[in-house]
């Protein structure tokens, strides 16, 4: 209980900077759902058109991956993750222009990659709501 104020304090600064467009991957090869260490994944994407008058101003990615050894209860993080105590999605900003990426996969364990649009409307900038993603098993 004396988490609820900063819990939902946390919950509406996060949607108050959300906009109602959307990113989609349009084509995440391999299409299968695993694959093996040392590929090279290339994800291309593209966004919904911004409800007036936001506009696209940039993308966010971020590969993140981890594994849960089998004699632990405890997971570790392999990429993508900030270093805080309670390690939270580390975004990459790329420009708009940038709508394909490729980032190799080097370690066994789950690789979800997710991508964001970026908006702005004068000085205010929100994320999209939406975002494309696509998970892979790697062995």
């Amino acid at each position: 209980m004396s988490l609820l104020d900063e819990l939902q304090s946390e919950i509406h600064s996060g949607l108050a900077d959300t906009s109602r467009a959307g990113v989609t991957l349009s084509n995440p090869p391999p299409s299968a759902r695993e694959t093996r260490v040392g590929t090279t994944v290339t994800f291309t994407w593209q966004d919904y058109t911004p409800e007036a008058p936001w506009t696209l101003t940039g993308y966010e990615y971020c590969l993140e991956g981890w594994y849960k050894p089998s004699n632990s209860i405890n997971i570790t993080y392999l990429k993508g993750y900030t270093a805080e105590t309670q390690p939270r999605l580390a975004w990459t900003p790329v420009n708009s222009d940038t709508t394909s990426i490729s980032l190799p996969l080097s370690k066994a364990g789950q690789y979800t990659f997710h991508v964001r649009a970026v908006l702005t409307n004068g000085t205010d900038e929100r994320r999209s709501a939406y975002e494309g993603r696509h998970t892979y098993l790697v062995k």
